[in-house]
């Protein structure tokens, strides 16, 4: 079952890949033709919706995690004292900023998921089951045995494992989908990112994406191999769950992936920034006053970002123009923000964030309601609609392989948002 998943999240990767990287030899998809052909406003707020919840489901986790290791700890005072840490970091003016929270974020990941995948090659080390025993399954219905049975044969009667299927149903597998939306809460970023590069070229903008959607793609393949493979079908949906509570090594794991999360908040609280600021700027006169959200970011407009970009940079529904700045108006060496409109913007982010994690603790239904309504509207359904609108001439774009791809995945879309819809309401 988790095999099928993989692959779909690879699809997820690939398209995201061919929209984000035009070719130098002229892709109809160009960021800007992507921020005009959709109403602003409206997808911007959406996107901002989504980065909320996304934030919120960092929080949270980052709070089970943290409490379930040291249940000495009230939730709400974790909260609140969590926030000391990633609040501060929500003000940093660019994404270049916060590449020492990246990577210490990168690297508490990969502490996780070495030590799953430890529990599952040397399992009489680390016993994934605590001594409980397992199960013996059926040997029709197992594709690989487990390392917990060979650990636990004192124990034949537990039930610390359980049968090990190949592929689930289709059933299954598209019921999780809207989960593994989610493994890409932060690709909206890529904008910025490439933007922020030294030397922006086609190929450089390419690898780029292509590592950073391998390492997420090699960390989500590891983990649920790893721990679909230790436990079979008892595996539990937050995979550290099914390790014992009292192992130090997953007690390590648990707080490392809460530094690893809540060091995300702040690149979340970017693109929900810029968007805020944009709509604001497009319903108001401020957007005749000020350079635009770009103005946060701590690099010079008239150098690289303006001879290696268009001259509208679109983050799906935000369009951002940019102007060269007069020498007096020079953004300073200031690591922080410094417009009154931005910092405003940050404190409501920050302040709705904290707020509703406070009374609002089951990651499932925030994780599901996300996947399948924002995150499905803004990494399958609107792609592939502004994809296909984005074409210099659409009847040629219809005849395009991709094309036809871009649609069957909007449909797919359209298919997990009425099916979560259905589920909780009819």
């Amino acid at each position: 079952m988790p095999h099928r998943a993989i692959l779909r999240s690879l699809l997820l990767a690939s398209n995201f890949l061919r929209g984000m990287v035009p070719s130098s030899k002229g892709n109809p998809a160009k960021i800007q033709n992507v921020g005009k052909e959709r109403p602003a406003p409206g997808g911007a707020l959406n996107h901002v919706v989504f980065v909320i919840g996304a934030a919120l489901t960092y929080v949270i986790v980052a709070a089970d995690n943290v409490t379930s290791t040291f249940p000495q700890i009230p939730r709400k005072v974790f909260l609140l004292a969590s926030a000391c840490y990633y609040v501060p970091l929500c003000f940093l003016r660019s994404m270049d900023s916060l590449r020492i929270v990246s990577l210490l974020s990168v690297s508490c990941l990969m502490l996780a998921v070495t030590t799953i995948l430890s529990f599952y090659v040397a399992p009489s080390l680390l016993d994934p089951c605590g001594g409980q025993g397992v199960s013996d399954p059926p040997a029709s219905s197992v594709f690989m045995s487990s390392p917990c049975k060979a650990a636990c044969l004192d124990d034949p009667a537990g039930t610390c494992t359980s049968e090990i299927v190949l592929l689930g149903s289709t059933a299954q597998c598209f019921g999780k989908l809207p989960s593994f939306i989610l493994a890409y809460f932060c690709v909206h970023n890529t904008f910025t990112i490439l933007a922020e590069l030294e030397e922006p070229t086609p190929v450089r903008k390419a690898k780029t994406v292509g590592l950073a959607m391998a390492l997420i793609f090699s960390f989500y393949s590891i983990v649920a191999t790893a721990g679909y493979l230790t436990f079979g079908s008892l595996v539990s949906s937050n995979v550290l769950n099914s390790y014992p509570a009292d192992s130090v090594a997953v007690a390590a794991v648990r707080v490392a992936l809460a530094v690893a999360v809540l060091s995300t908040v702040p690149l979340q609280a970017y693109p929900s920034r810029l968007n805020v600021v944009s709509v604001i700027e497009m319903c108001t006169k401020r957007k005749e006053e000020r350079i635009g959200p770009q103005r946060s970011i701590k690099m010079t407009i008239s150098s690289s970002l303006s001879t290696n970009l268009p001259a509208t940079l679109a983050t799906f529904s935000t369009v951002i123009s940019l102007k060269e700045a007069p020498e007096t108006e020079a953004l300073g060496d200031s690591l922080f923000i410094t417009s009154t409109l931005d910092r405003v913007a940050v404190l409501a982010y920050v302040s709705v964030v904290v707020g509703i994690a406070l009374f609002v603790s089951d990651l499932g239904t925030v994780v599901d309601f996300l996947g399948s309504t924002s995150g499905d509207l803004i990494f399958l359904i609107v792609p592939s609609v502004t994809f296909i609108l984005a074409g210099e001439k659409l009847r040629t774009a219809i005849r395009a392989p991709i094309t036809w791809a871009a649609a069957a995945l909007g449909l797919l879309g359209v298919a997990v948002m009425a099916k979560f819809l259905a589920d909780k309401f009819v």
